[in-house]
């Protein structure tokens, strides 16, 4: 059993891709789910296991593992708890330094003042009727 788990092991290492932005939504799902299967194994836990852990059907984290998609963002979270890599989310999704609101206002006082365009003759200009004849 743990020639199995060293070969799975090794296998695993040997067959994962960087994730980039060219990679279609299929292939990355594959990537991610290669990922928690190896995590899964390298804690020496079954499927079944996890799966009732998390609270899913070892079905569900199958197709997970598969890459099939399909799953749950809580249930996704609900793995990572049980693998315990929740905390690597911050990698990914770093805290925001600002809120919105800060950003917007910061946006407000970076935008330069429109200006207002005052005609050179300090004269008032005339007015007249739709007709064209000046009003007195």
């Amino acid at each position: 059993m743990r020639n199995s788990i060293n070969h799975s092991l090794t296998t695993q290492k040997r067959h994962t891709m960087d994730i980039t932005n060219e990679l279609p939504n299929i292939a990355l799902l594959k990537e991610i789910g290669r990922r928690i299967a190896y995590l899964r194994i390298s804690s020496r836990m079954k499927q079944e296991e996890l799966a009732q852990k998390a609270g899913l059907s070892r079905y569900a984290l199958s197709r997970l593992e598969n890459g099939a998609g399909g799953i749950h963002l809580e249930s996704f979270i609900s793995v990572l708890r049980c693998l315990n890599v929740l905390n690597k989310i911050s990698l990914v999704l770093p805290p925001p330094t600002l809120t919105p609101l800060q950003i917007a206002e910061l946006n407000k006082f970076n935008k330069p003042e429109p200006k207002r365009v005052r005609s050179k003759n300090n004269t008032p200009p005339k007015r007249v009727w739709g007709d064209g004849v000046p009003i007195e």
